[in-house]
């Protein structure tokens, strides 16, 4: 339940690869409940890395992670758990790949960090204009 509670959103993504990692070499099926956007982020970051061929502009391949693993959207699951008004829902998205999932995260789960820099960038950018 929530490993990656209390850890630094730094140390949660490699969290993500750890786990992963051990899956495969350890032949382990692992299930996690997370609420870890940075979790989440770094294994569709995974995914694509799997999925393309040219790793050359991407700034964190200094892992050797990222050379051991066979991540794919085929070997990666995740439930979302969520509710309407009126019932519990569990819905399983995939991984596609290129690193989407085939259904987005509703904004209070993913996106707060993004939506935070856009609101940012647009203040600043006012602010500039004034």
């Amino acid at each position: 339940e929530e490993p990656e509670s209390n850890l630094h959103p730094h140390f949660q993504a490699l969290l993500a690869e750890m786990l992963y990692e051990a899956s495969i070499h350890f032949d382990l099926d692992i299930i996690i409940e997370i609420h870890s956007e940075y979790m989440i982020r770094r294994l569709m970051k995974l995914v694509a890395i799997n999925g393309t061929t040219n790793l050359d502009n991407l700034k964190e391949t200094k892992s050797a992670v990222f050379n051991m693993m066979n991540i794919s959207e085929n070997n990666l699951k995740l439930y979302y758990l969520h509710t309407n008004k009126q019932d519990s829902l569990c819905e399983k998205i995939n991984f596609l790949y290129d690193g989407r999932l085939s259904r987005e995260l509703n904004d209070e789960f993913m996106g707060v960090a993004d939506s935070d820099a856009i609101d940012l960038f647009r203040i600043r950018a006012q602010n500039k204009d004034e």
